[in-house]
């Protein structure tokens, strides 16, 4: 996981900021290139998503919810 984020944040996808409960915590925010690549891999596997969705397979995932609705792919619900 280190080295993929490594790898985004040298891409300038993303930047890691020290987290709010203490300094071992570290949060990766997506920025602006990050969230373009985010929205267009959605666009573009959104019949997989909703087949995901379908399935429950997704249900319990809100923050990728909240990511994918900030894409403007707001259909996917999870749960019954």
């Amino acid at each position: 996981m280190v080295a993929l984020v490594d790898r985004c944040e040298q891409q300038s996808l993303v930047v890691r900021r020290q987290g709010s409960e203490g300094r071992r915590q570290i949060e990766v925010h997506l920025l602006e290139e990050g969230m373009s690549q985010v929205t267009q891999i959605a666009e573009a596997h959104q019949p997989e998503l909703h087949h995901l969705q379908a399935h429950h397979w997704l249900a319990g995932i809100s923050p990728l919810n909240a990511e994918l609705k900030k894409c403007g792919i707001a259909n996917i619900q999870y749960g019954s």
